[in-house]
């Protein structure tokens, strides 16, 4: 991630920003997140899901195990699979604000997705905002905040990787004076207000810290030095 997306003029995020200063209001990166009770301690984790998935304009949907690299597409290397689906059966729906037709397994495959993601009730008045998926109602005032909602939240009770940590040393110092805080025991005092803070959550929808460790040079070998908290 830190040599192909952030770090480096040639990495993706630098190439965006070239063409689109605000890259951020129309590109965002985001990942999944759980929480549950373990041995009687608050713990967390990044919800890992191998395979890839692309839904374009709800019409076309690439599934499978493949990469973008060559271990994947050189069709020698790593035994990998992936489909492109087209279905021929259209409904009608909207794309910012304009009628369009859309595929009905793309279109159902996004708002089940979505729905999950961002932790509605099936049914619910929400779901009719999932219908047109790039209008500003949709992705601003639901999506994108449904994110930064949940990011905040994970981060009133968890230290997590952030936008503000540019260094591994400052991870580490960051971590050797907030250990206390990375789980929290649910037979703690503070257990109503984590239950509180924890219960405002929706979904697993949360922002990917893209600045994270940004300046940090990770060429060469990755240092097997590096503690598994950075991964957290």
């Amino acid at each position: 991630y830190q040599r192909r997306v952030r770090g480096g003029k040639k990495s993706l995020i630098e190439r965006i920003v070239k063409i689109c200063p605000n890259f951020e209001e129309k590109i965002i990166f985001c990942n999944l997140r759980n929480f549950a009770v373990l041995n009687d301690e608050y713990v967390t984790e990044q919800i890992y899901v191998h395979s890839k998935l692309m839904i374009v304009d709800d019409r076309h949907v690439l599934i499978g195990s493949a990469n973008f690299n060559d271990r994947s597409l050189r069709g020698d290397r790593d035994s990998e699979l992936a489909v492109v689906i087209r279905d021929t059966k259209m409904i009608e729906t909207k794309m910012n604000g304009v009628p369009f037709l859309a595929s009905k397994f793309a279109f159902e495959l996004r708002k089940e997705l979505w729905q999950e993601h961002l932790g509605l009730e099936d049914g619910g008045e929400s779901c009719q905002r999932l219908i047109d998926p790039i209008c500003a109602d949709t992705y601003f005032d639901l999506w994108l905040e449904t994110a930064r909602s949940n990011t905040r939240l994970f981060n009133a009770v968890f230290h997590l990787p952030n936008n503000t940590t540019e260094t591994l040393e400052a991870w580490k110092k960051a971590q050797s004076a907030l250990r206390k805080h990375i789980v929290v025991k649910a037979t703690d005092a503070r257990n109503v207000n984590t239950q509180n803070i924890l219960s405002k959550i929706r979904g697993h929808l949360v922002l990917f810290p893209i600045h994270f460790l940004k300046n940090e040079n990770f060429s060469g070998i990755f240092s097997a030095a590096v503690p598994m908290s950075v991964f957290q």
